[in-house]
């Protein structure tokens, strides 16, 4: 078994969870800012960490078609896998952070939910990784 390191990528901030040793369970870990130094902070703590794989949700649509951040994201994926040599996997993220602010007691984009605790944007973005990489490693299963 191995550990992963699950990404959530966002134009502003990145959520990041990480799996247990045996990488079968998810858990949010934290939030970091998208900006220059953001491949080499995910990539230090992917070694700190000594992740097997580094899984990063995928935003494109429902459908799966192109939205106006997959390109940039796709960029992203890329400069992530050239800067460690730790494989770098995708998975489909559609969903993931409406379920994260629901499990916070947020409302959702529809209003199901609705609460006034829910504004904790580092444990919604760190929640979509957990749910990302735990999509991921269900998979494997």
């Amino acid at each position: 078994m191995m550990k992963y390191l699950g990404v959530d990528y966002g134009a502003k901030k990145i959520g990041i969870a990480l799996s247990d040793e045996s990488g079968a369970v998810a858990f949010p870990h934290s939030v970091i800012v998208n900006d220059d130094m953001a491949v080499s902070t995910i990539r230090a703590l992917a070694e700190e960490k000594r992740v097997g794989g580094i899984v990063v949700g995928d935003t494109r649509t429902e459908s799966g078609a192109p939205n106006e951040i997959t390109g940039v994201f796709a960029r992203f994926a890329e400069a992530l896998q050239q800067a460690t040599p730790i494989k770098v996997l995708t998975v489909r993220e559609h969903g993931t952070s409406g379920a994260a602010r629901a499990s916070l007691g947020e409302e959702t984009a529809r209003g199901e939910v609705a609460s006034p605790r829910a504004k904790d944007d580092v444990g919604i973005d760190a929640r979509a990784a957990a749910l990302i990489l735990q999509r991921f490693l269900d998979r494997r299963k």
